[in-house]
């Protein structure tokens, strides 16, 4: 019976809280993808009686077991085990957005017909690039010749600046024959 109680307990919460947040979300684009999130979450609570009967995992990612979150805890630790999860999922975040960002960046170096990228090293500083190595092979001219490779590297350098918002000074490009 207890057991009964909590699911009912945890049920009324969750919708509560989906409730809550719907009203509090701004009417754009992202509001569909925020409701489905919560639609799941109810979905994930209302089906928490069946995992357990199969013995599937029933532990959010969110970095609190089942069970963990006592009523006998304080709001301090309520709110630092709150904090916990805001840090994992803004460094989920920051990661995704790096690799995203890279990504756009050599798909933009891709395009650049006389190299072939060899490397690129992104120093990172939170969310601000503090330095952007391209190593990158010449193709179709002569490497040895200073206009040309200037000319070249200042192409590359604006290329990245327009697509990573960077100052061109805090791009290298290092070629190699």
């Amino acid at each position: 019976m207890q057991h009964l109680t909590e699911w009912l307990e945890r049920i009324v919460a969750t919708v509560i809280l989906a409730g809550f947040l719907e009203m509090i979300l701004p009417h754009n684009d992202l509001r569909g993808v925020a409701r489905m999130v919560m639609g799941l979450l109810v979905i994930l609570v209302l089906a928490q009686p069946l995992l357990k009967v199969f013995r599937l995992p029933t532990e959010l990612a969110l970095g609190i077991p089942e069970g963990t979150l006592k009523r006998s805890w304080s709001t301090a630790q309520v709110i630092a085990a709150g904090q916990r999860i805001r840090e994992r999922v803004s460094a989920d975040f920051q990661n995704e957005q790096r690799v995203h960002y890279e990504e756009r960046m050599r798909w933009i170096l891709g395009l650049t017909a006389e190299m072939e990228l060899r490397k690129l090293t992104v120093q990172w500083d939170g969310m601000q690039i503090v330095k952007l190595t391209v190593e990158a092979k010449a193709v179709g001219f002569d490497p040895h010749n200073q206009t040309e490779v200037a000319k070249l590297t200042a192409k590359i350098k604006n290329s990245i600046q327009l697509v990573a918002n960077i100052n061109p000074t805090q791009i290298e490009v290092i070629w190699h024959g």
